[in-house]
Order: C-alpha cells, then structure tokens, then sequence
C-alpha cells in the first residue's frame, strides 16, 4: 500500500467492503450522491452559451441558487 491520500482512499474502500457491520455504507452514499451531484453541475455549466441556445435557461436555472435544483448540485461544508 503506498503512502498519503491514496492510501487513506485505498484503506477507505477496503474497509467498505470488509463484511463487518461498521458504518460506512451511508458515508459511501452520501459521497456517491455529492460526486454525481457535482458531475451533474459541470455538465450543466458546460451546457451554456450560443452553441447551446436552446438549453441555455435550463442549464443556467439548474445551477443558480434559486433554482429548485440548486440543493441536489452545490454543497456547503456544514
């Protein structure tokens, strides 16, 4: 195993996949759905200006903050 931020992420995925009934499942959910989140964001972000005229609005209300959307692709540190 190597050293530094990669070891911990490799030690993180082993640990979740050891069956052991530790918490981890909900971390690794939650991860996953701010991971998505954040992919979904860039895409709409991406998706903006002439060339996509036609989506325009859509992906500027998705990723604006009084979008109804807005909770589910940006995220405050609690």
């Amino acid at each position: 195993m190597s050293n530094g931020p990669a070891a911990s992420f490799e030690s993180f995925l082993e640990q979740l996949a050891a069956r052991q009934p530790t918490s981890g499942g909900g971390a690794a959910a939650g991860l996953s759905a701010a991971l998505r989140a954040s992919l979904l964001a860039m895409g709409a972000n991406y998706t903006t200006g002439n060339r996509y005229a036609d989506v325009d609005d859509e992906m500027r209300e998705a990723t604006s903050p009084s979008s109804k959307y807005f909770g589910l692709v940006r995220f405050k540190h609690a």
